[in-house]
């Protein structure tokens, strides 16, 4: 059954046709909308001279065209970096500037896709990839970020190109390309301590990795301006941190043990601030991110598990994870359906199915099915139990390379293996 519905191209045609319809009919609308108009003005300020942080944006937007929103973001919450990348769009006239930038996220996909296949190269046949493309133009993922017009597509095809250069034994500018994602969003940052330790071979090679990462860094503050960088933490966080700690649709360990924090707190009438307990939540999440990297240096093995099980731990672990961050899981999804595609059995494709689904079950679910009670609540953190089934199942992929030396390498491991003797030695 599986392999007819692979096989079958009008469903694919079908799959991407219904993506595109959809698209098509919400995007003019999304046009006056947050994220863009949050994005659009500012660095509009930024270019104008003004100082973008800690100002009100809803007046500025309606100077600009965009009047009634239906998410609003009281202030700018983006890194100075990525308002500078966004300047140039600010020059143009906000509707063309949005045309721009949805052409910019297509190619983005695009560019995502084909790096995925290139790097699945012969694990995936031809029709098998059609179907997962379609599926993946069709996840409400891809939506969510044509939707608010995010950048989190841009962002993983650095950190998917800074794989594949990892890939073939250039190092330097794997880590060069986790650097600049991480100064252009933060959170990427996680996944760098990762292409250090694995790209080097010697003390003095990690050495020179990190020095070349922090002199990018300390570039890219300088060059953006430092004084918005201190503004920047010091407004820009706070609004970040309010959304990240309303929990909802933020699909991270902290927010899922906050929300917990907060439950409690109503059921035993407590009236006191319980803001207090977000530096415990996000404790949580970086334990989960320490367990991780525990496990992948531990017992170092195939280098494209350990890659796919940080990024989800990215995700997972991090302070904020909103729907659209999800198409960062675009490769490792890929890459766990080859390993299942391998050994296929009808228990394996059905509960990775359940699993996919639980993933991209977005939406206060509580609030639908209008219940209301604390249990209900949970529901709604569907797609972050979807995520830490696939943290537990990659991070059972893991092998010591101890008990695989004599094992067939696989096509991704053939590339890599005059690279990694050393660590496959150690």
């Amino acid at each position: 059954m599986f392999k007819r519905i692979a096989e079958n191209r009008f469903l694919d045609i079908l799959l991407i046709a219904a993506a595109l319809s959809i698209l098509i009919i919400q995007l003019p609308q999304r046009a006056k909308q947050n994220d863009f108009a949050h994005y659009y003005v500012s660095s509009r300020l930024l270019i104008e001279g003004e100082h973008p942080y800690g100002v009100p944006l809803e007046p500025i937007m309606k100077e600009h065209g965009f009047g009634y929103l239906t998410e609003e973001i009281s202030m700018a919450s983006n890194p100075p970096v990525l308002l500078w990348i966004f300047a140039p769009l600010a020059w143009m006239p906000p509707t063309g500037a949005f045309w721009t930038w949805v052409a910019i996220e297509a190619i983005c996909l695009v560019t995502l896709l084909w790096l995925t296949k290139k790097l699945i190269g012969d694990q995936m046949d031809e029709k098998n990839w059609r179907l997962f493309c379609s599926i993946v133009a069709i996840s409400p993922a891809v939506y969510w970020h044509f939707h608010y017009s995010q950048v989190q597509l841009l962002l993983a095809v650095l950190v998917l190109s800074a794989f594949s250069s990892h890939r073939k034994g250039k190092h330097s500018v794997a880590c060069l390309l986790v650097t600049i994602a991480g100064v252009i969003k933060l959170f990427p940052f996680i996944l760098l301590p990762w292409f250090l330790w694995r790209g080097s071979r010697s003390r003095t090679e990690f050495a020179k990795h990190a020095t070349m990462c922090l002199a990018v860094t300390v570039f890219g503050v300088l060059i953006s301006g430092p004084s918005l960088w201190v503004g920047f933490f010091a407004e820009g966080r706070k609004v970040i941190l309010d959304w990240a700690m309303l929990g909802g649709l933020n699909y991270t360990v902290p927010s899922f043990v906050f929300t917990t924090v907060r439950i409690i707190s109503v059921a035993l009438s407590y009236g006191g601030n319980i803001d207090s307990a977000w530096p415990f939540a996000v404790l949580a999440g970086l334990t989960l991110i320490g367990w991780a990297y525990w496990k992948c240096l531990s017992r170092p093995g195939n280098e494209t598990v350990e890659f796919c099980l940080l990024c989800l731990v990215m995700l997972c672990g991090g302070a904020t994870s909103w729907m659209h961050y999800q198409v960062f899981l675009i490769f490792p999804f890929a890459y766990a359906s080859t390993q299942i595609a391998a050994n296929p059995t009808r228990r394996k494709i059905i509960v990775f199915g359940t699993t996919i689904i639980m993933v991209f079950l977005h939406g206060n679910l509580a609030e639908r099915a209008n219940v209301h009670t604390f249990l209900a609540i949970y529901l709604t953190f569907l797609p972050l139990y979807g995520m830490l089934l696939f943290v537990w199942y990659f991070a059972g992929q893991i092998r010591p390379t101890s008990k695989t030396r004599n094992v067939k390498p696989t096509y991704e491991d053939r590339s890599v293996i005059s690279t990694s003797a050393s660590l496959t030695s150690a």
